[in-house]
């Protein structure tokens, strides 16, 4: 299922300038930030309000729910009541949740009452600064404007998705309770796997027309090497043990029945229902909304298919289908999960696969007038997404999405400028945010930016004042070996703490032809396993023994040594001295400023209601 891009559009400069809080800057010559050689001490519990209510015993007639741990019983503010006034300019509750929540997380107070009038305090001189900013009217760049063309385009291409694909999807009650009829019963299932959609196709009319059985079907051309029995058997399934998708397309099978193609990462499915058998269903309450948000996406996608076909054929938009799946091949997992002991790590791959040019340049589509998109463009494009956003492309429909998402955005955009969508508040709004952010970063810099020095003695001298914050990471090196019940670990720690090596341990593991654990190092700035017990509860050789996790395994941890880092000098700190006393000085310049602009224009603002707002993510509803 194809769907257009969503990105998010930057946040305005002015609110990450006047929302961040401006700190020395931390020593990165080595890992990152300084930090105490000492260990942090263990802080004492806040203590606990007896009179702060509790789900499960706070009761009142009109309780709707909790917000932030904080009960619902009508209190909260609607979305229309303002809270700020700067100028002509109004903040409503509902424009200060979703400035909240698309504000960057790490310069976002606290959601105290403290961190909410500060937040409001930011808005104040985010107006200011956009204000003020528009009022110079600095002629745009050549990069300003290619800026804004670049909102434009996406913005169109979001609109065009909003208003002609979601604003027209439409899910009734009686929908909504024929899916929840499904979870009434269990579903046996079998199946037959192939590598492409033709050959799942060309099985699927073979298996209809009567041209060979299932089980000969199997033997001939299934290649899965996980089913649970014989002829495809995949066992017994409740539909929330499926993927949405997949239970979408078979979940409503008759026993007997067979599916159309469906795709997973393993390949494309041709699905029979053996039998079913009676299952109590979860509440209709309780899954109802989620349910219609799966039937709404699920007509959303089918919708955004038929438009998207409209413009391929537009454009005349042709793929190479043996070069896409050339494509597919060649990339890994963006983002893997790996089980360990007692924990899970999430593993990014930011690497760009590296191909010869013979590669690089085989044309994945073409479209009219001679346009193409190549390997190179499509490994070029994904090398601009950041490592975390990168979407997987080790599968073909995945490289045919990313493809079409970056052909056809254009297109997209040109579509809904015929459709009249120039002035919808979809594409308005972005648009002139975008102006004015562009303006308020040449304010800062002509006003601010360019007029900040520091001198060399006041770099020794911060040095010299702050050198406990200028050390290295504290790290360790320690011992992980797992077994997998209560005797063996037991077995494993006497012997640790009787003094024999972990690595002699692992050695005689391996010797055994099993890998058991490892030895690693580990500064603080990484997060892992065991982190609070490796750099503020052990000393050197002590041991502690974790489990049992979910799969009954256990893990003794050791920890074999411990650096409390290092102090750096005066040379390896002076470019972060520097830069940190540029943002102490740029930071006061700028709040100058901003006392001095404040004068120009009416403010009122309502302090006194911000722990009335309701505080939850728009995007979420």
């Amino acid at each position: 299922m194809k769907r257009f891009a969503t990105r998010s559009l930057p946040i305005c400069l002015s609110l990450v300038l006047v929302g961040a809080t401006t700190t020395p800057l931390a020593s990165r010559a080595q890992e990152g930030r300084p930090h105490p050689p000492s260990r942090p001490a263990s802080g004492t519990p806040k203590p606990v309000d007896p009179n702060k209510p509790v789900p499960g015993r706070f009761t009142h007639p009109k309780l709707r729910g909790w917000i932030n741990d904080v009960p619902d019983t009508g209190q909260f503010l609607p979305d229309s009541v303002w809270l700020l006034r700067v100028g002509p300019r109004v903040t409503t509750v509902g424009t200060y949740v979703s400035q909240w929540f698309s504000s960057y997380p790490e310069y976002r107070p606290s959601q105290d009452s403290t961190g909410r009038v500060k937040f409001l305090q930011n808005l104040i001189n985010r107006d200011v600064l956009g204000l003020t900013a528009l009022e110079q009217n600095r002629p745009l760049s050549f990069e300003d404007r290619l800026a804004i063309r670049e909102v434009r385009q996406r913005s169109l291409a979001n609109a065009v998705y909003q208003r002609f694909v979601r604003d027209s999807v439409t899910v009734s009650e009686a929908e909504v309770r024929s899916l929840w009829e499904t979870y009434k019963w269990l579903q046996r299932f079998r199946h037959i796997l192939v590598a492409d959609r033709n050959a799942a196709e060309r099985v699927r009319r073979e298996l209809i027309s009567g041209r060979i059985q299932w089980s000969a079907a199997v033997k001939k051309y299934s290649i899965a090497t996980n089913d649970k029995g014989p002829d495809g058997e995949l066992g017994w399934a409740r539909r929330d043990q499926l993927e949405t998708e997949i239970a979408y397309h078979i979940y409503g099978l008759k026993p007997g029945e067979t599916s159309l193609p469906v795709q997973d990462r393993e390949g494309w499915h041709i699905v029979q229902s053996i039998e079913r058998k009676p299952e109590d269903p979860p509440s209709y309450e309780a899954i109802t909304h989620a349910l219609r948000d799966q039937l709404a996406g699920f007509k959303a996608g089918a919708r955004s298919e038929g438009l998207l076909a409209l413009l391929r054929e537009r454009v005349g938009m042709r793929y190479d289908t043996a070069n896409v799946v050339f494509a597919a091949t060649r990339f890994g997992e963006s983002i893997k999960v790996r089980q360990e002991p007692m924990a899970a790590t999430f593993e990014i791959d930011g690497s760009v696969p590296e191909l010869p040019e013979a590669d690089t340049s085989r044309i994945l589509a073409r479209w009219k007038d001679g346009g193409r998109f190549s390997l190179h463009d499509l490994l070029h494009a994904y090398s601009d997404i950041p490592p975390l956003l990168r979407p997987a492309l080790n599968r073909e429909d995945a490289v045919f999405s990313f493809v079409e998402t970056s052909v056809l955005e254009p297109t997209i955009a040109e579509y809904g400028a015929e459709k009249g969508l120039e002035n919808d508040p979809l594409v308005a709004e972005p648009m002139r945010s975008k102006r004015e952010e562009r303006l308020v970063e040449h304010l800062y810099q002509d006003s601010v930016g360019s007029r900040v020095w520091v001198s060399k003695d006041e770099r020794r001298a911060y040095y010299q004042k702050n050198l406990q914050q200028f050390f290295t990471y504290p790290s360790v090196r320690f011992a992980a070996i797992t077994r997998d019940s209560k005797a063996g670990v037991d077995s494993v720690e006497r012997a640790l703490r009787s003094g024999v090596s972990a690595m002699a341990l692992l050695a005689a593991d391996s010797a055994a032809g099993r890998i058991s654990g490892s030895v690693q190092s580990r500064h603080q700035g990484e997060q892992g396993a065991y982190q609070k017990a490796l750099f503020e509860e052990m000393r050197p050789s002590d041991v502690q023994v974790r489990g049992p996790d979910k799969n009954g395994d256990y893990v003794v941890i050791q920890l074999l040594s411990y650096d409390g880092g290092r102090q750096l000098s005066y040379e390896e700190s002076e470019t972060m001295i520097d830069e940190s006393l540029q943002n102490v000085k740029a930071d006061a310049a700028l709040q100058a400023m901003i006392e001095r602009q404040k004068k120009k224009y009416p403010i009122a603002w309502r302090p006194e209601l911000v722990m009335l707002i309701k505080l939850v993510d728009p995007t979420l509803d």
